[in-house]
């Protein structure tokens, strides 16, 4: 969390024990989405179609790519981040998804 809301907040709930609201997490970043009540699980299988109709070794490379990247040097990061997406672009998914683009219709991945 503390790297997300940054050392000063962070310094100021431990200290004042301040908590926040879903709308306060939500504007800093602590959260995605605010649903009303009932409304997550719809919102969340929403979510997971989007994400399983990608092309799965996008995916794959995100996942596994950019928790890793903030742990690297700069020159580091920004390597690993040009070789995934070089990897990405240059995949099968993706010349799916340009001839797709192309003929107007939607993407077909194989799974």
């Amino acid at each position: 969390v503390g790297r997300i809301i940054g050392a000063d907040r962070m310094r100021e709930m431990m200290l004042t024990g301040r908590s926040y609201g879903a709308e306060d997490g939500l504007a800093m970043g602590l959260a995605h989405y605010a649903v009303e009540e009932g409304a997550a699980l719809t919102l969340a299988r929403k979510l997971a179609r989007k994400v399983a109709d990608n092309a799965p070794f996008s995916n794959y490379l995100m996942i596994q790519a950019i928790g890793r990247i903030g742990d690297m040097s700069r020159a580091d990061g920004l390597f690993t981040e040009s070789m995934a997406a070089a990897m990405a672009q240059t995949s099968e998914g993706a010349q799916e998804g340009l001839r797709a683009f192309l003929e107007k219709r939607e993407p077909v991945f194989r799974k």
